[in-house]
């Protein structure tokens, strides 16, 4: 591209689309478009735009690749079978979409990569391990020059093609089972409110309930109840004897199923009381008390990824710390949030 005066542009195609502002609304708008012909009577429009010099398309460029062209290109490459992007670059950006329901995976390895090696590329996204829908924008590209240097575009394709850059984790874990356990909710001396909590959150999630029981405080009843559970369910849910108290036997009654726990507890809040763990058969977590007093809760952050099937590690859970306090909000907007970020 070459830059001239706006009197000598005419007959000329503009190489890049130019934004203007609305001064009624103060929304952005394409003034001009990307190989538009420049008139006689476009001159005082540019100018008014601020536009004495423009930039006019050069053909003898043949080492630099326009921002729309290489916005494409990178599209092409980051569409995966859960990803879709836009088709036409709008001002030399495209937006990245969800193309199915899930969990939000990035390499995150690789993304660092590529701004570290190619400042002038921009690729913001969403959090890692967000929850999205089908149809929602979970990332955008565009170069913040309107050119770039073919080597950088063929440098950016090698970075994204050595596998999938973002992606999405589908719920594939639909089958849950709930344990509630506390002899006094057995005998019916306060009424359970777990089971519609949780029956209601996974639901969110397209996932249903396969079983819902509420056994005694006894090692043996809970997992008899665990075995049960887990030839009817994909993932496990038990509330009730996760504290510290030395008659909750929650934990112990999990080991003694066979299941592995991750790690007991995790440095966030509210429901630090939270506790993972695997087994062939399913994938089990307890659920703390404290979810039933607030809209959101160490649950909800983990939930999504557990019905993905993701296997969290102790490492992650020991660095889950930043992220993990809810501020509590008077109107509560999770995932919208800072609670449970890098999820």
């Amino acid at each position: 591209m070459r830059k001239v005066d706006v009197s000598n542009a005419i007959g000329c195609a503009l190489a890049h689309d130019l934004t203007a502002v609305d001064s009624l609304t103060g929304r952005k708008y394409c003034a001009f478009h990307r190989g538009q012909i420049v008139k006689q009577e476009d001159l005082d429009k540019l100018k008014d735009l601020g536009r004495y010099q423009v930039y006019i398309e050069d053909s003898s460029s043949r080492d630099e690749v326009h921002e729309d062209d290489f916005a494409i290109a990178v599209a092409s490459q980051l569409r995966h079978p859960s990803i879709v992007t836009d088709d036409t670059p709008q001002e030399g950006r495209v937006s990245i979409y969800a193309n199915r329901s899930g969990v939000l995976k990035i390499d995150l390895q690789r993304l660092t990569q590529l701004h570290k090696s190619h400042p002038e590329l921009v690729l913001p996204t969403l959090p890692q391990h967000y929850p999205v829908s089908d149809g929602q924008r979970i990332g955008a590209f565009r170069i913040l020059p309107l050119y770039a240097h073919r080597a950088t575009l063929d440098s950016c394709l090698q970075i994204l093609a050595q596998k999938p850059l973002i992606s999405i984790d589908p719920y594939t874990r639909k089958k849950v089972a709930i344990i509630v356990t506390g002899t006094e909710v057995y005998e019916g001396r306060i009424t359970d409110r777990f089971i519609p909590l949780i029956s209601k959150k996974i639901k969110t999630y397209d996932a249903f309930v396969t079983s819902a029981t509420i056994v005694p405080d006894n090692h043996q009843r809970i997992v008899n109840e665990i075995s049960r559970a887990m030839e009817l369910a994909d993932l496990v849910c038990i509330t009730g004897g996760t504290s510290v108290d030395p008659d909750d036997i929650t934990l112990s009654a999990i080991t003694s199923s066979g299941a592995s726990v991750v790690r007991q507890g995790v440095p966030r809040q509210p429901g630090n009381h939270l506790s993972i763990a695997y087994h062939p058969q399913a994938t089990l977590v307890t659920v703390p008390a404290g979810a039933l007093s607030v809209p959101c809760s160490t649950f909800d952050t983990y939930l999504p990824r557990l019905l993905a099937d993701h296997r969290i590690t102790a490492d992650e859970l020991a660095t889950s710390a930043a992220g993990g306090l809810c501020q509590q909000c008077p109107s509560c907007h999770f995932p919208n949030c800072t609670f449970g970020a890098m999820r």
